[in-house]
């Protein structure tokens, strides 16, 4: 915890997310772990989406995180965003949510954050999982 501390007053110190990089398409941010942490940690109204099966979803899952397993669930999930909401979106492994990020982009949301190296970084590093089995609607609802 207090490694976790150090980390991010001294990400905190020096110029804002100065790691992170646009995407190719320029359409979405790839942020690391830490930064993403730091995002969830300061930004308001944001939304954590989690773009993976729901069985991963069920087993362990980002605090705060709702579901958008496909494309359908998403775009349902968009009808009760803000365009200018942060959205942090992270899958397993950095693919799935590309994809989510695109969608996201396109639809015209303009703060689209993907999770580099998704749920397998944030738990190598030992960010927080919520493992507790969620609720039957886990969607935003209005």
């Amino acid at each position: 915890m207090i490694r976790l501390a150090v980390l991010c007053c001294a990400l905190l110190s020096i110029s804002p997310v100065v790691t992170s990089q646009k995407a190719p398409d320029t359409s979405y941010t790839d942020l690391h772990p830490e930064e993403f942490y730091i995002l969830m940690e300061s930004a308001d109204n944001h939304i954590i989406i989690d773009t993976r099966s729901r069985k991963e979803y069920r087993k362990e899952r980002i605090p705060g995180a709702v579901l958008a397993a496909d494309r359908e669930s998403l775009i349902q999930l968009t009808k009760y965003l803000d365009f200018d909401q942060p959205l942090l979106v992270y899958c397993s492994d950095n693919y799935r949510s590309q994809d989510a990020c695109r969608i996201l982009a396109e639809k015209g949301f303009r703060n689209v954050y993907n999770l580099l190296g998704g749920m397998t970084e944030w738990k190598i590093i030992g960010f927080a999982i919520n493992k507790k089995r969620p609720p039957t609607n886990h969607q935003i609802s209005q």
